[in-house]
């Protein structure tokens, strides 16, 4: 989405192009709102439709030219802080931790459940992913 169009020898980005799109159908709407006949009622259609396109072009002015993400955010995108591949979704009971490491990477933090589940069990905690993995005796128990 973020490459260049080109028509006619004029390059447009594809945000442009889609501001363009939703200011020309504005105007096209405030045309018609114009040149319709009144009606009898308060309420015409021209106008619902007029009021609806302001929202769609509001929206999308305000999409492509004033959204501004994050700083944060396209660091992360720009860097792929995301170093887990696999899905906690892959991932079965009995599988051994080698398995497990394999298939998600080194988890971003391993807490020990000694006092709830007993001297061998522990939780991999993969944050970007939003689970665990709870090993006992180095096999997986559960998947959370």
């Amino acid at each position: 989405m973020t490459n260049p169009v080109t028509i006619h020898g004029v390059t447009f980005t594809f945000k442009g192009l889609l501001f363009a799109a939703a200011v020309v159908q504005w105007l096209l709407v405030i045309v018609v709102a114009i040149v319709t006949p009144r009606a009898k009622r308060a309420w015409r259609r021209a106008e619902t439709a007029l009021v609806i396109s302001t929202l769609v072009a509001g929206g999308a002015w305000y999409a492509i030219l004033m959204y501004q993400p994050h700083p944060l955010v396209q660091q992360a995108a720009m860097t792929g802080a995301h170093p887990h591949t696999g899905s906690c979704g892959t991932i079965k009971s009995g599988m051994s931790q080698s398995e497990v490491q394999q298939q998600l990477g080194k988890p971003d933090r391993i807490r020990t459940e000694r006092e709830t589940r007993g001297p061998a069990a522990e939780a991999w905690i993969y944050d970007d992913m939003r689970c665990a993995i709870h090993l006992y005796g180095s096999k997986v128990d559960s998947i959370e």
